[in-house]
Order: C-alpha cells, then structure tokens, then sequence
C-alpha cells in the first residue's frame, strides 16, 4: 500500500519512482522531521508529506516557529542537514533596559551605532561595534559632507572595551501566534502518524495544520502546578507524550521543546480506540533519546475546550508567562555554566570603536 501525503492525498513516491510532472511540481515523497530541524529534531520519515506541501508548511508555520524559540539558537547540537547559526539573539539589561545582541559566548553588542550630530546635520561623536561598521558611517556622511576624509578619520578612532555587569533578561521575547500553534499541532500529527495512527481519526486537526483560517481548538501552552516528568540536573530535552484516553474520549499529545515551551495537542475529542501511552523524549546537550521517561499527565477533562467554553484562554496564557520565565531561567543557568562554569562572570562586549571629536 503506497502512503499519501496527508495534505493533498498524493502518494508518496520516492522521487526515482515519481513522474517527471510530478518530481516538477515536488509531488513525490519528502523526509519529514518529526520535530523540525532546527529543533535539533532527528527522528524522520518518508510517509507524512510530500516535497511541495512539506516546503510550504515549514516556510509557513516552522519559519515563524525558528523566529521565536530562544534556546535552539543558543545551544549547540547536531543537526541532519544545515549549520547551526552563529548570529546574535536581541536580549535587555534587567536594570537599566538597555537592548543588546548576545552570542553564543554570551559576548554582547550594541544591536546599533551611537551617533550625534551639531545642529547642521554634522557628526560630532559615534560609537560602533567595528572598523566596517565605523567606515560605513563616514562613507554615508561624507555624501552629505565631502570634505570628510574617512581613512584619517579613521585613524583617530578609539578602541575601547566595555563590560555589562547587568544580568541579561530574555523574558521579553513572546511565544505564541497562529503559525507557531499550527507548528505545535503538525508535531503533534506527525508523531501520531508516525506511531501508525489512524489518519481518518485526525482529520479535523489536520485541516487545522494545512490549511490557514482555521479556528484553533485544538492547540494550547499547558504548565502545570504538578511536576509532569523530572528532570535531570542539567537535562534540556524535547518531549513528545502522546496518550490515547477511550474513557475521557479523548486523543492528546504533550510537547515540551528545550524543557521550556511547552504545550498540549487534542487530537480527537471523540476517541474510542484502543487506551496508549508512548513517550519520546531526546535531550539536546548529551544528543541522545532517553528512554523510560515516566510522564505523569492524565487529564480529567479537554482543557481547550473547557477555556473557550468559558472565555478565559486569554488568561490562561498570561498566567503562563511566569511559568515560561522560571524554566527559561533555568535553562539560561544551564547554559552560562556550560560557557562560564560556575565562576561568576561580566558580559564583556565585542571590540567597539569610538570617535569623540567634531569633524
């Protein structure tokens, strides 16, 4: 029996079986990660999308997702395909609410030159993280002003270093959005299939994950007062727990990404199947699964339901926030002692330059 994709009902052919029209408009069989790449996601398959739909979803919904997780930018693991980025994440000082860039040294830059100017538009002082930077603005003055020489001006520039003894605050960054939950979900759906689920049982959420205007009952952000899995000392992993419920009717998966974000997934309000469990669980900084995680999550009624019901989801996701804070917390600490150890530390930033006198 040949698999289809379960966006558009294509088969999924390998690419040397496919029809030249077909492999032209990418309808043969793609390799899914189950949890995106990006996520550091290493279980695959060839029997969930085709290349067209599965390139479609991941700019659509997992691009969005790329955007606002924190902690895969930071922490370095193996990836199937790509290099991880080496690029600067936007973070405040928690006294003072300065914006910064930090790397994965946690070595931080202005995101942007300092500049002041005379009341004639002319520059008097700048500050800038680099030579290409600090050549860059005189080149853009020296079009409004020519006698500006710029390799002079140049020489005259003042290295200097800088610390931030502030503590660096992330807790501004948001997580959340119609593209991120249908992310959520298509996890969700391609676990369950992947597991040998039956399609025909999802088909609500799968239009959900397909197809944009779609109402959202399906996906919400799930922090319990209860402990749901512990976790190792320096443990940062992705958690998929899917569990099959005949009794409440219900269908649901459990996801935890970095052990920070974390949500829960109804699959099928009316589900009288057969009663499972199945875990996964893979923890990014030893980059290998961990088996026999007991997961202590039984839900008593659908909580999505129960939200929109009574119109308190908004709340619901405020309420959130602080659980968000503590766990990112956590892992950040678990992060800084794998840069610094447990030594205390500054933020020292990345070579600036500075000129300080009228031209």
């Amino acid at each position: 029996m040949i698999e289809k994709c379960y966006r558009c009902d294509v088969p999924l052919l390998r690419k040397e079986e496919a029809s030249l029209a077909d492999v032209e408009k990418g309808r043969y069989a793609s390799l899914e990660h189950i949890i995106p790449n990006f996520c550091g996601g290493v279980i695959t398959s060839w029997f969930l999308l085709c290349v067209k739909c599965n390139s479609e979803l991941g700019s659509e919904l997992e691009g969005e997702l790329d955007k606002q997780l924190l902690l895969h930018t930071l922490f370095t693991f193996d990836r199937d395909r790509g290099k991880q980025p080496d690029g600067y994440l936007t973070a405040y000082t928690q006294e003072s609410k300065t914006e910064i860039q930090v790397n994965k040294k946690l070595e931080w830059r202005h995101p942007r030159p300092k500049i002041e100017v005379d009341d004639e538009g002319r520059l008097v002082r700048f500050s800038c993280r680099d030579i290409k930077q600090a050549r860059s603005i005189l080149q853009g003055f020296k079009r409004r002003f020519p006698e500006i020489d710029v390799e002079e001006s140049i020489k005259h520039l003042k290295l200097v270093e800088e610390y931030q003894n502030e503590k660096i605050d992330f807790s501004h960054r948001s997580l959340g959005g119609f593209e991120v939950h249908r992310a959520i979900a298509k996890i969700a759906v391609n676990y369950y299939l992947h597991q040998g689920g039956n399609r025909e049982l999802i088909q609500d959420i799968i239009q959900y994950v397909s197809h944009p205007g779609k109402r959202n009952v399906f996906v919400i952000f799930y922090y319990s007062f209860m402990e749901i899995h512990s976790l190792g000392e320096k443990e940062i992993s992705n958690l998929i727990f899917l569990k099959g419920d005949p009794k409440k009717e219900l269908l649901y998966c459990y996801i935890e990404l970095f052990s920070t974000a974390n949500f829960l997934v109804i699959l099928n309000r009316s589900y009288t199947g057969e009663a499972f469990t199945n875990t996964y669980c893979y923890d990014i900084i030893l980059g290998e699964e961990i088996f026999g995680k007991e997961v202590n999550l039984k839900l008593f009624r659908d909580p999505i339901a129960w939200f929109i019901y009574n119109n308190e989801l908004n709340d619901h996701h405020r309420e959130t926030e602080e659980y968000v804070k503590d766990k990112v917390t956590r892992a950040l600490k678990i992060y800084q002692d794998m840069v610094y150890g447990d030594d205390e530390y500054e933020y020292r930033a990345d070579d600036s330059y500075s000129k300080n006198h009228p031209m």
